[in-house]
């Protein structure tokens, strides 16, 4: 077998708060609500069990961007309410770094302001569109297909290999109301539409968002293209009703199971099993573009399984956690269970039906029966290899705190829900 071929062409699309389970390829029973994501999963790699490292935007893009714990990164605030400046330590590469030293040209947008390159965000990009500065004053949000237009626009400047970013909020709270739902979810929906009926339909938005995308390269002659897409955290849309409204604070699968979805010309199709995250994402786009990690990660490259048709990642755990307002959650996830540990110092008190310790079964999708009274010795186990890695990265850690924010980016994210207000 040759060496691998270089993707010339490396597209990154993150899906700010984009749910696997709400995009039909992960089993969305609805119809209509993704289907270019489909068709991508379809002839490319889907990773069905893919989890964020963190349920909110700047930690967990921290994470997919460096491939490095947020634990690591030290963006998760310990301190009291989410009135944080923390962002990504100079010191960590990062994929617009990475891709530029292997003589890509790197260009990169954001709709979410908590990706801004006020928190570091915009390390080794030529161009960094920050599209959430010109939000209207009608709309707290810029579409995607917005953000998708005027990134094309810069990459239609670019000759040689070209490396892509875009963080797309459109399934990001807040949703708008009927004129998202699409006429063919129904006239009821239409007329009287859910939450989650409103999601599903910002969902479509999205997928239409990346085909417009996908078929942009097309028109600037970019055949061989490698186009990944990915969700930065979940959104818990009260289904399953103990994962809360939102995000941020709960660390169940629908807070953080997200989509990971590759199509790649060398990339046979294939839905890989076993668990996957965030940490994964950086060091196999680097290996899918031929370039030499500077410093190694925490997660591994899954080029070379897709490249020989595996489809199981074989990954042993996967660590996730949070800190929201007064609590701590941390999970330790493997293929058999699912640990998630509780430490609350504040006023908000931890869920009664819940406890400090929850242990769930992997075929538990939805968390709900707590069996940790009946199997102390697994808890005991899990919790001692969390708080193992835990002391490791800790070790490692580097904090880097972002100058004051200014009363526009305060402005923007408290809209979003990730300022607290004073």
């Amino acid at each position: 077998m040759g060496s691998p071929t270089k993707a010339r062409t490396v597209v990154l699309v993150i899906g700010c708060t984009l749910r696997a389970d709400r995009i039909g390829a992960y089993g969305n029973p609805r119809e209509g609500v993704s289907p270019y994501l489909d068709e991508l999963a379809a002839r490319g790699a889907l990773f069905e069990e893919m989890h964020s490292n963190a349920p909110w935007t700047r930690p967990s893009i921290g994470s997919l961007t460096t491939g490095r714990y947020p634990l690591v990164l030290g963006i998760d605030d310990p301190g009291p309410g989410m009135n944080t400046t923390l962002g990504v330590h100079p010191d960590f590469e990062t994929l617009g770094e990475a891709f530029t030293r292997g003589g890509y040209a790197a260009i990169g947008a954001t709709a979410n302001p908590n990706a801004n390159g006020t928190f570091g965000m915009d390390q080794g990009f030529a161009t960094y569109l920050e599209l959430a500065a010109l939000w209207r004053e009608e709309s707290s949000k810029i579409p995607g297909e917005e953000v998708v237009e005027a990134w094309l626009k810069s990459a239609a400047r670019v000759q040689g290999d070209l490396f892509g970013q875009l963080v797309l909020i459109d399934t990001h709270a807040p949703l708008s109301q009927e004129a998202r739902v699409p006429r063919h979810f129904g006239l009821e929906v239409m007329a009287r539409p859910t939450k989650l009926d409103r999601y599903d339909a910002a969902v479509r938005i999205f997928s239409d968002a990346v085909q417009q995308l996908d078929e942009g390269l097309a028109e600037l002659g970019r055949e061989d293209r490698t186009l990944v897409i990915v969700g930065d955290h979940g959104e818990g849309l009260h289904t399953p009703k103990h994962a809360g409204k939102a995000h941020g604070r709960f660390l169940y699968d629908a807070n953080i199971g997200t989509p990971w979805i590759l199509s790649a010309p060398d990339i046979p199709p294939a839905r890989v099993t076993g668990l996957a995250s965030n940490v994964d994402v950086k060091p196999t786009l680097l290996d899918l573009g031929g370039v030499e990690p500077l410093e190694p990660a925490d997660g591994h490259s899954r080029a070379g399984l897709l490249r020989e048709g595996r489809t199981e990642t074989g990954e042993a755990f996967v660590l996730t956690e949070t800190y929201y307002s007064s609590d701590h959650r941390r999970r330790w996830t493997t293929p058999d269970w699912s640990l998630i540990e509780t430490t609350s110092k504040g006023a908000r008190p931890i869920p009664v039906d819940r406890g400090s310790v929850e242990l769930y079964a992997g075929d538990d999708q939805d968390q709900s029966e707590n069996v940790a009274a009946s199997q102390p010795e697994v808890v005991s186990q899990l919790s001692e290899e969390m708080a193992a890695l835990r002391k490791q990265l800790m070790g490692q850690q580097k904090v880097w705190h972002a100058q004051a924010l200014g009363d526009d980016l305060n402005a923007q994210l408290e809209a979003l829900g990730y300022v607290e207000p004073k």
